[in-house]
């Protein structure tokens, strides 16, 4: 491994925050079990929850290896906090399209573009995580690519509203933007430039949306 000691607690940082994000995923796929109107909805996020919780457990184990003795613990997400308070009111009111834009689409489309370049950071320091990326990476594109097709058939139904989506979209890629400005001090450590990793989070949204997907 080729990590110094300020590295160190920067690639623990950056861990913390990556589980905080699965303990979420994890979290609201529970929630949006109990909201799914079909059994096939419903099964599908009870795997996404059972998912997430690996990773959770995957991550802790390489924030566990990576970091100094007494590095985690110490990072705390305001950001990652106000995503959740409003993940968690949209599922209180119900409303099964904004958790599917917030959750599915966003954080997920976020943590694969965190995910990649993790990947390509940690093997020029000669930390291997292909094996980690490719199990994460691939249920992630999968709760991706569920929510997108969802979200499709919602508009088509009724349900929901492109121009709606659009309007809850806009306050969560602005926390996705301070998320980014927060962790800017990881990014230096692996040459990174957080605007770039928000331009990216933006391909993996549908084109009404803005992105490219």
């Amino acid at each position: 491994m080729r990590l110094l000691p300020n590295e160190s607690k920067q690639v623990a940082s950056l861990l913390e925050v990556l589980i905080s994000g699965e303990e979420l995923a994890r979290d609201c796929a529970r929630a949006q079990a109990e909201l799914a109107r079909d059994r096939l909805m419903r099964r599908f996020f009870l795997a996404q929850a059972r998912q997430e919780s690996f990773h959770v457990g995957v991550f802790h184990a390489l924030l566990l290896a990576l970091s100094p003795k007494g590095a985690g613990g110490s990072w705390n997400s305001l950001a990652l906090a106000r995503y959740r308070r409003l993940i968690e009111g949209a599922l209180a009111r119900g409303d099964l399209g904004e958790t599917l834009i917030a959750q599915q689409v966003i954080l997920e489309g976020l943590g694969e573009v965190v995910l990649t370049h993790l990947d390509r950071g940690m093997g020029k320091r000669k930390i291997g995580i292909e094996r980690l990326h490719r199990l994460v990476l691939s249920q992630e594109q999968a709760h991706h690519g569920f929510g997108l097709s969802r979200l499709e058939q919602m508009v088509t139904n009724g349900q929901t509203s492109r121009g709606r989506l659009q309007e809850q979209a806009g306050e969560y890629l602005s926390i996705i933007d301070s998320l980014l400005a927060e962790l800017s001090e990881v990014f230096e450590i692996f040459d990174e430039d957080p605007v770039a990793y928000a331009s990216e989070t933006r391909c993996h949204l549908p084109h009404w949306l803005g992105g490219a997907a």
